[in-house]
């Protein structure tokens, strides 16, 4: 008779059926896991895609922001130029249904905001936020930081 350490070395296994039962449950739940993982990563590469162009939107806006001569001054935003600005705003670039551009100025420890508003309201729409430092001169001779919150829809 056989001891039991030659039979488990040999090509007669112990457990027989119910060894390789239990190896085909391990490799179906990796093969499961493993579809699950590849399933949800698709469904976000797809959501990035979607904000993808609500990217480019904000970058369309901060860009003909950038490129207005009449609002910068030295590098620095001029408050009565961007006050002018909102009453004329740029047009919607392709792509988006809208967008806000906001001024957030801290001056003195208070807190005053100016906003730029093009298209239609945000209505139940995903909105991308990008926000830009930026020094805002106020008065003459009077320049201080501050942020430019660009939202586009």
């Amino acid at each position: 008779m056989r001891g039991i350490r030659e039979l488990r070395r040999g090509s007669e296994g112990i457990g027989g059926f119910t060894e390789a039962v239990l190896a085909l449950m391990v490799v179906t739940l990796a093969v499961i896991l493993l579809s699950a993982s590849f399933s949800i990563t698709g469904i976000e590469v797809l959501r990035q895609g979607d904000e993808s162009s609500l990217s480019e939107g904000c970058e369309d806006v901060w860009n003909l922001m950038a490129d207005d001569e009449l609002l910068w001054d030295g590098g620095a935003v001029v408050l009565s130029s961007f006050i002018t600005r909102s009453f004329e705003p740029y047009s919607i670039p392709e792509g988006l249904n809208g967008y806000e551009v906001f001024l957030l100025d801290i001056s003195n420890g208070s807190l005053s905001s100016t906003m730029i508003c093009e298209g239609a309201a945000i209505t139940g729409a995903e909105v991308r936020s990008e926000r830009h430092p930026v020094l805002l001169r106020t008065d003459p001779g009077t320049i201080h930081a501050s942020l430019l919150d660009v939202r586009v829809w």
